[in-house]
């Protein structure tokens, strides 16, 4: 009898990790696949020569943002959960990923454990959101406004 309690344990733990590994991969599938539509879509517009990093936001709305040569120029576009491009905003005209990671990590004491970094918008204004963990484990998201480098708001999650 306990063997057959052992076996089905077994088998329950291998259900639910090819779930949970289904899972992962299925997130991040999403973003290769949009990422990989949208380089195709941005490299047939004139004038583009590259594409460069790209940002996936999902704050009211979700948001994924390229950065994109055109005519020497590097600029940020922005297109929609429908994969339209609604906005373009000059890279020299916001603060670098750099200066935002600083800006976010200045009050934090441990500078390794950043997670993420995306570019998006809240209110019609360029934020970068940094994602990092703090000395007691919460994830802390730390907005930044693009174009100052002030902090906008900051949260934490247990």
């Amino acid at each position: 009898m306990k063997k057959w309690i052992a076996i089905g344990i077994f088998f329950i733990g291998i259900v639910i990790t090819s779930l949970l590994v289904w899972l992962y991969q299925s997130a991040y599938a999403e973003h290769s696949d949009v990422e990989e539509r949208l380089g195709g879509q941005i490299l047939r517009e004139e004038g583009v020569t590259s594409v460069g990093n790209w940002y996936h936001y999902r704050g009211d709305d979700v948001i994924t943002v390229a950065t994109v040569m055109v005519d020497e120029q590097e600029e940020y576009w922005f297109f929609n959960d429908e994969q339209a491009r609604f906005d373009v905003i000059a890279t020299d005209s916001l603060i670098t990923e750099e200066e935002a990671i600083n800006s976010a990590m200045a009050g934090a004491d441990d500078a390794s454990s950043l997670r993420r970094v995306a570019l998006g918008l809240e209110a019609e204004t360029p934020i970068f959101e940094v994602i990092y963990e703090d000395e007691t484990g919460a994830h802390v998201y730390h907005v930044v406004d693009a174009y100052s480098g002030e902090t906008s708001y900051v949260y934490r999650l247990p």
